[in-house]
């Protein structure tokens, strides 16, 4: 008799243990799921901002020709890039280090 209750415990905690085994790997499927469309969603933001960035960086070239585009690069709070690599507050003519 004792020998029943312990073959009906055991079989009792193999289902519920199948059961949890069961939910775990439905989470891991549905985990993994969602990561690749994160993954996805991640790759079309970065495309898009390296699409912004290169027409930010042509928008700035383009304003060494045309002034009035840095006006409107200004605008959205890009500073316009300098035409040499003299910073910021040097005359146009002068080498920083001549001074």
């Amino acid at each position: 008799m004792r020998m029943q209750y312990i073959a009906a415990g055991l079989a009792g905690m193999l289902f519920v243990s199948s059961i949890g085994t069961s939910g775990f790997c439905l989470w891991y499927v549905w985990s993994s799921r969602q990561n690749l469309q994160v993954q996805v969603d991640v790759m079309r933001i970065n495309a898009g901002a390296a699409a912004v960035r290169s027409v930010l960086l042509e928008s700035a070239e383009y304003s060494k020709h045309s002034p009035a585009m840095a006006s409107l690069l200004q605008s959205w709070n890009v500073p316009p890039r300098n035409p040499s690599n003299q910073p910021a507050g040097a005359a146009p003519g002068v080498h920083p280090s001549s001074r």
